[in-house]
């Protein structure tokens, strides 16, 4: 079963260009930039949230056909033996 998902991966638009710090002082500059990079940063935890979710589902769909990939070989081998008389 092919499931093909697709992270949306949000391209930073930071407004933190020289414009927007043009005229403040060194505090202020400094402010702006906290700014910026708590939002990078909440950014990237949801994007890490969102590819933490999709790998619990790959995982457990892993988990579940190589379960069935082992009982379906189990039960083949036991019909094979059967089929030769053990």
């Amino acid at each position: 079963m092919s499931d093909e998902r697709v992270i949306d991966i949000q391209k930073i638009d930071s407004s933190t260009d020289q414009t927007s710090i043009e005229g403040k002082n060194e505090h202020e500059k400094a402010l702006v930039i906290v700014d910026e990079t708590k939002k990078i940063i909440q950014n990237a935890q949801k994007q890490v949230n969102e590819c933490m979710l999709l790998l619990k589902d790959d995982l457990e769909n892993f988990e579940k056909s190589k379960q069935d990939l082992r009982k379906s070989a189990l039960n083949q081998s036991e019909e094979l033996l059967l089929g030769v008389g053990l």
